[in-house]
């Protein structure tokens, strides 16, 4: 773990010694034990949710449990459903300028691995489906079975960061908690009393 002070002094110091105009900046390996494999996949295309997206947008059931959909969505078919719903889910959200701009930086991680901070923890709180879409427009365009592997092993790191920092992270008052490819990043700022 590193930690960084930001801002007006020159020295380290603890929270509660900090100036209130200072900023902490804590980055933090995830360890790789903190949620299982199934766990962080389920989470990266939001299995627990999809069978009621599909009904919603009257698309055909993949299967009725989180279990039989794991070993389904192996399936061609399978696949071809969810990037369905990926594309109907998006072609409702893409004019949210916001959303457009939290995803493009999304994909510039994911795809391109740009070293940015990620910070869309409150879309995925009110967007069931986000995380397929996101992993959607990753692999758009892509044909080759090799580049579709390494955007999921990224997109399964970035879930899996991202889960950690919404397990651990954002429920610290007066914290800011990002997600990158290498970790979490959390800013711990100070606020005056009076």
């Amino acid at each position: 773990m590193s930690v960084t002070k930001r801002n007006t002094s020159p020295q380290l110091a603890s929270p509660s010694s900090m100036d209130p105009n200072d900023v902490l900046l804590v980055k933090r390996r995830v360890p790789d034990d903190s949620f299982t494999h199934q766990e962080i996949e389920s989470s990266a295309l939001e299995l627990p949710v999809l069978e009621r997206l599909f009904v919603q947008h009257d698309l055909p059931s993949l299967l009725t449990n989180e279990a039989d959909m794991h070993s389904a969505i192996a399936s061609l078919e399978a696949q071809k459903q969810l990037m369905k719903l990926a594309q109907r889910l998006w072609s409702q959200w893409q004019h949210d300028e916001r959303l457009y701009s939290a995803i493009a930086d999304y994909v510039d991680v994911c795809v391109l691995k740009r070293p940015k901070a990620l910070n869309d923890l409150r879309w995925h709180h009110s967007l069931p489906g986000l995380s397929l879409v996101k992993y959607h427009l990753c692999t758009a365009g892509l044909t080759s079975n090799a580049e579709r592997n390494e955007i999921w092993e990224r997109h399964c790191t970035l879930t899996h960061h991202r889960r950690y920092v919404e397990q651990f992270c954002c429920s610290l008052p007066h914290v800011s908690c990002h997600y990158t490819l290498s970790g979490v990043e959390w800013t711990i700022s100070q606020i005056r009393v009076r």
